[in-house]
Parts: structure tokens; sequence; C-alpha cells
């Protein structure tokens, strides 16, 4: 007699109903996530550098921005000094190109706290707004 199982018992065995249940749990839940990371977004921000500067009593800020990213500054209007949103207007992008960088002057309403020649901040400036499944799938930028 044979001591192993047999592959015909095997073959003929029938499937439990748990196993249905389990795989098809699996598949809604991924039929859920896709559903949500095609739905939901995300946004990038530039995180940059400005030095606050007194022009004929007005105070703007010169942003330090890569060479690239200078069209993003241009086209956008919102910006975060401390989780703090601020409208702003470009006024000057210096043709001086430093170490890959070019400087954009922006004017926008400072708070008092804010309002000191020299005074270094920290900016982000928002990117772009991505959807969750093109950063899954690998259409995202690398940097």
């Amino acid at each position: 007699m044979n001591s192993y199982i047999d592959s015909e018992i095997i073959l003929q065995r029938k499937i439990s109903p748990f196993v249905y249940l389990y795989t098809m749990i699996i598949f809604i839940i991924m039929l859920s996530l896709i559903i949500l990371s095609m739905l939901f977004e995300y946004s990038t921000y530039l995180d940059v550098k400005g030095i606050v500067v007194e022009d004929n009593d007005h105070f703007y800020i010169d942003i330090y921005v890569e060479r690239e990213k200078v069209s993003k500054v241009v086209e956008r209007n919102i910006l975060y000094i401390d989780d703090i949103k601020y409208e702003y207007k470009v006024i000057l992008v210096s043709d001086e190109i430093v170490n890959n960088y070019q400087v954009v002057r922006i004017d926008t309403n400072l708070k008092d706290e804010n309002k000191y020649n020299n005074l270094i901040l920290s900016i982000k400036i928002l990117d772009s707004k991505k959807k969750i499944i093109n950063f899954i799938g690998g259409k995202h930028e690398r940097n």
C-alpha cells in the first residue's frame, strides 16, 4: 500500500465555504483601497528660505528658489509661514543665478512680528496636488 497521500484524494476534495468568504473579503478590501486612492489627493510643497528685506519703508521677502522651480513660484499666489496662509504677489525675478538658485522678490502682508530686516523665514509654497493612485502607480516626480 502507498504510504503517501494519494493525489486523487487531494484533487477531489471540496473547497470549504470559508475560502470563498476570505477571498471575497480580500477582494472587497482591495477594491475599496483602489477607489479611495483614486478619490483622495495630497499636496506637495516647496520648502524654501526667505529673507525679509525693507525697501522704501515696505517689507518684501526675497526667496531663494532653484532655477527649475521659479516658474512654480511665479504661477502660484499662496504661501505658508509658520502654517499661516498668506497671499503674495511676485515683484521681481532676479536674472542672476548663484549655485543654481535665483532670487524671487515677493510682496505679502506680513505680521508685525515678522517685519524685521534680514529675518530668515521658512516658507512653504504649494507645488502641486496629486492623487494617491499616481504616487502608488509610479507617476510622481522624483527630485
